[in-house]
């Protein structure tokens, strides 16, 4: 296991992922956004950061016939799989109101996957709970992207498919 004491603290971490959260969130084209379509943006763009790392994996591994793997594809894989863990994690916290909360949740569910997991003595219990945000009854009438998810976010009847 590697330790960097260097390491900025949880409280800085935090702070700087909420300003980096709210940076996005008051951009000015994200400002006139519907308060629905700017979640949507946060959450499709993990979708894209993925993206990238699957391009850089490719250059990597050489899948292209067309192009060379190159070496540096590696590390840059490594540096698109954080740029997806950020950008998951700001999503987080747009959908929580930016109340510093994601960390917390992250280390609740990681303890709980891993007890799930049957690695850990603890029982498996996921501790945090996001709130929805109030809706808007024309949205609510549309379809309720809240109602019937299980605790861990997964569809009805799959809360139990060994996912995260």
């Amino acid at each position: 296991m590697i330790v960097d004491m260097n390491h900025p603290n949880l409280e800085s971490a935090t702070a700087e992922l909420i300003a980096i959260s709210e940076w996005i969130d008051e951009a000015p084209r994200n400002i006139e956004r519907p308060t629905e379509a700017a979640s949507w943006g946060r959450i499709a763009k993990i979708g894209e950061e993925f993206g990238e790392v699957i391009t850089e994996w490719i250059a990597y591994t050489g899948q292209n016939p067309r192009k060379e793997p190159h070496a540096d594809a590696y590390a840059k894989t490594k540096k698109e799989l954080l740029d997806v863990a950020l950008t998951a994690l700001g999503a987080w916290e747009h959908l929580d109101g930016n109340e510093g909360a994601a960390f917390p949740a992250l280390f609740d569910h990681i303890r709980f996957v891993h007890a799930r997991a049957g690695i850990a003595e603890q029982p498996a219990t996921d501790t945090h709970q996001v709130k929805a945000p109030n809706r808007s009854p024309q949205v609510a009438d549309h379809h309720d992207l809240f109602h019937g998810f299980c605790v861990h976010g997964e569809l009805p009847g799959d809360c139990t498919n060994g996912g995260y």
